[in-house]
Parts: C-alpha cells; structure tokens; sequence
C-alpha cells in the first residue's frame, strides 16, 4: 500500500497524472502476475508507449547505487538537445564541459551526480564476476534467514518460496501459532477483530525491537503496512529486511535471532 501510494505521489509530481499510473497486482509469491503484465504491456505498446520518446531505467539497489542512481535513454539522439543548455546559460559554470559536466545538460541544475556515478564505481569495482558473487551471497544470506525464521512457531515467513535478497516477515507473542493464523488468512477465515488485534501485536513487537536494539549490533529492519499480496483483499504487515550489506554474514543472522527470541 505505501508503495502505491508513494507511485502515485511522484506521478502527481511529475506532472503524468496519477490517472496515467499502471499497476500490476502480485502473487502469492510477491511476484508480478506475469499473464497480467503481458496484457498490460500488449494494451499499453497498442495505446502509445511504442512512441514514447524516452524511458529511465532505476539501478538503485541492485547496481549498489544511491536512490537517485538512474539512467535518462532518448529514441532520438539530437533530443538531447533539449535539456542542454550552453555556458551563456549558466555563466556560473562557466568551466563547464557539456560532455562530462552535469550542469549543462540535467533537468535541474541542483541535482549532484553522485548516484550515477556511485553505480558505476560499484559495477566497475565489483566486475561482472564479483557482482555475481554479490548476488549470489544475498540470496544465500536471505535463504538462510528464511529458514532460521521457520523454525520459530511464532513467525511465518510471508515470501518463504519467493527468490530475492529480501525476506518478509510476521513476528507474533510467543504462544502464537503463525502459520495456522497465515492460512486463516488466505482462506479468508480469519475475523476481522483478530486480524486488527494480530496486526498490532506484530507492529508492537517491532517497536519494541527497535527501542531495544543496540544500533552498533543489531541490523536495523524494516516494516511495511502491505507488503503488496493482500489475499481476500486483506493488507498484510510485516517485518522487513533486505540483503544487500556485502558485510552481512551469519553472525548478524545469530544476532537478528536472538533479537527476536528475547522479545
């Protein structure tokens, strides 16, 4: 749900119309629906995005990158030409070179380069090789978290089959069984008192982690009001954490346990 609305937030800045936001729901998997993508994109190439005259591409997590660490493409070279702006425009800068100095040419002056080129330090330094490596020990470290968190009866990892550094998941009050409450869930038999009184317990714990935690020890996580599959219609909460610290090792999953049998 925040991630919506975040979407809908930046269409609204830019200008496109928050009419013009496509959304495709996801799975049991946390996936795309991959047949309502397809639909989506035949409708979409039919309807105008086969003229569209530009298109970026976000590098930002998996390129090792700062948030603003994206790619502009134009169809047409000479379209360029359009954002750039000669050293008469800007007298302040008037050592600049239009073809390394952001300045002449970004859509606003006062953005640095700093996630551009952070993405491309990091994939130049990691090489093709390393940057496998890197992928390969998130996922592995994600794995690994999934399965320690099944252990405990009183967590249900939500994306447990889902491929990814990222892992979502419930933490209830000991004595809880999650996994028969997740399937309640899904087969839409839950009430909608407890649902309202398990999503706090989950929300509580959290903070109660947070206010407890020893920052130079403990990973920092995160949590979400929906983590984008809401069966029956249902949002579902969860702790949230993401494998992308090449430093994060087993020790911090013994840690991050630990964190949570204590509470």
């Amino acid at each position: 749900m925040l991630l919506a609305l975040f979407n809908l937030t930046v269409v609204g800045w830019l200008g496109l119309g928050t009419e013009n936001l496509h959304a495709i729901p996801t799975d049991h998997l946390l996936a795309m629906r991959l047949e309502l993508l397809e639909e989506k994109l035949e409708k979409l190439h039919r309807d105008g995005v086969r003229v569209a005259d530009s298109v970026t591409i976000d590098f930002h997590k998996m390129g090792w990158g700062h948030y603003p660490g994206s790619a502009f493409l134009v169809n047409r070279r000479a379209d360029l030409k359009y954002l750039a702006r000669t050293v008469e425009d800007m007298p302040y800068f008037s050592e600049a070179d239009s073809r390394r100095d952001p300045a002449l040419f970004t859509l606003e002056c006062s953005r640095p380069a700093l996630g551009p080129y952070t993405v491309m330090a990091s994939l130049n330094a990691f090489g093709l090789i390393g940057w496998q490596m890197v992928i390969a020990r998130s996922l592995e470290m994600a794995w690994q978290l999934k399965q320690r968190l099944e252990r405990l009866d009183y967590c249900k990892v939500l994306n447990l089959d889902t491929i990814g550094p990222s892992v979502v998941w419930w933490v209830f009050p000991k004595g809880r069984n999650a996994e028969e409450i997740f399937q309640q869930v899904e087969d839409g038999t839950l009430p909608a008192d407890q649902h309202e009184q398990f999503t706090g317990e989950i929300r509580r714990l959290f903070e109660r982690r947070e206010k407890s935690m020893a920052p130079a020890l403990d990973a920092r996580l995160g949590y979400t009001t929906s983590i984008g599959y809401r069966p029956h219609g249902t949002s579902l909460p969860a702790w949230k954490a993401v494998m992308f610290n090449p430093k994060t090792d087993e020790a911090v999953l013994d840690r991050l346990i630990s964190s949570i049998e204590e509470l």
